[in-house]
């Protein structure tokens, strides 16, 4: 009997914790949807036909707008005729693509050729290492690229081993390691950047930091392992580094430092081409760079700003703009969100990217939503059961967890979730 009551007495406690935690999620997160003001954000893309950045998005009261940087609006055609480098499949099919913009040839081969789209997500720097890579063939004479029976993870070096038979492969862990030794690496093996996945036009290998800093680039060519040191110095540590492989084939990919710099590692004897990004932080900032027949655009910005920025081919800047969002809670609510909410968990998860759980503690205006729920507990409990009085854990639910405590305190006395005399839900009593 006293092994049962006190595993009763454990699940009870589990069970309630669960509860809060939940609460914890959910609570905060509904009262964000009733209350947060402003608008999704906006579209934007840069008009080489106006000179203008163009923004599509919707008023708070869900109406879609399209207009450019000065205020005036278009309806959706205008505006796909506005930026036809994007939307080039609706404007050809429309027979409206110009001959010449900017005194540039137009045409949708050369369009096709030009374009390019990838976007950076504060999250990113958060991702989980994948364990265990493939090396797949860089000169491949297929048209599609295939995964390797032999896979390889980092342990010092780089250890392969056949997926199939689980044995190691000891003869091209070897050649893989003379050709890091050889191209002058410092083992251990630090980092490892690269995108394993065979659903891209071509391979770009692995960028690897050494026990030094330095960067290596190690691809397999014809089936032997190549690597060259990429000659990358004095940029910062590398925080995290995406490797992109588009068919244009102007750069690698991109990185960011540990300074909060955002570079493009460019396929041109591994220059590295840093982006002058007012107020950039990697850390609260997503970033959507796209690239045309005639520029580049970055657009990038948080809950309380946007910025977008035109750069030439030679990405120096064109034109920039920038736009103060009115976003989030006004300055009432959060007062009353941190009074009702002592802290929260907040959760963020992306499919193929792992999960983030963070706890957030509110600031002190807490402790009096803390002594409000203990009022109102007592009243209830004074109207429901004739007293005031309080059992520890009564206590310790409402000073610790305030109204998620509350609500679990309030699910064992109201009489819609339990008759009189009964035990608690929670088993706690």
């Amino acid at each position: 009997m006293i092994i049962e009551s006190f595993f009763k007495k454990i699940s009870g406690w589990v069970l309630c914790l669960s509860a809060v935690l939940v609460m914890a999620v959910v609570l905060p997160r509904m009262f964000d949807l009733a209350f947060r003001q402003g608008a999704p954000t906006p579209f934007i893309l840069y008009s080489p036909v106006k000179d203008l950045f163009f923004l599509s998005g919707s008023t708070p009261d869900g109406q879609r707008v399209y207009r450019d940087e000065t205020g005036r609006q278009y309806d959706r055609m205008e505006f796909m005729m506005a930026t036809p480098l994007f939307w080039y499949r609706n404007v050809f099919a429309w027979n409206s693509m110009p001959e010449t913009i900017q005194g540039v040839l137009i045409t949708r081969e050369a369009v096709e050729e030009g374009y390019q789209v990838f976007r950076y997500r504060p999250q990113d720097l958060k991702e989980p290492p994948v364990p265990l890579w493939p090396l797949l063939e860089s000169a491949s004479e297929f048209s599609d690229l295939r995964l390797p029976e032999t896979m390889f993870w980092k342990d010092g070096g780089l250890v392969f081993e056949n997926g199939l038979t689980r044995k190691k492969d000891l003869e091209m862990t070897e050649k893989v390691n003379n050709a890091l030794s050889e191209a002058g690496f410092s083992f251990p093996v630090k980092a490892l950047w690269g995108n394993s996945t065979t659903r891209k036009p071509h391979d770009d290998g692995y960028f690897i930091r050494d026990a030094e800093g330095s960067l290596f680039h190690l691809r397999q060519v014809r089936g032997e392992p190549v690597c060259m040191d990429t000659g990358i110095r004095g940029i910062g540590e590398i925080r995290h580094l995406a490797v992109t492989e588009d068919r244009r084939r102007e750069f690698y990919g991109y990185l960011v430092t540990d300074d909060g710099r955002f570079h493009l590692l460019m396929q041109e004897n591994y220059r590295v081409e840093s982006l002058d990004l007012k107020d950039f932080d990697p850390e609260t900032m997503g970033l959507i760079f796209m690239a045309d027949l005639l520029g580049r655009t970055v657009v990038y910005g948080d809950e309380e700003k946007i910025y977008a920025l035109r750069l030439g081919l030679d990405y120096h800047p064109v034109h920039s703009y920038e736009e103060e969002r009115i976003q989030g809670l006004s300055s009432g609510a959060s007062r009353v969100r941190s009074m009702l909410f002592p802290f929260v968990v907040q959760t963020r998860a992306e499919y193929g990217r792992g999960a983030d759980l963070r706890l957030d503690f509110s600031d002190h205006t807490s402790f009096a939503g803390i002594l409000f729920f203990l009022v109102l507990f007592m009243v209830i409990r004074k109207w429901w059961k004739g007293t005031f009085f309080f059992r520890l854990h009564e206590a310790a639910l409402l000073f610790l967890f305030g109204i998620y405590g509350f609500f679990v305190l309030l699910v064992q006395i109201y009489p819609c979730f339990e008759k009189k005399g009964q035990k608690s839900l929670f088993g706690l009593r």
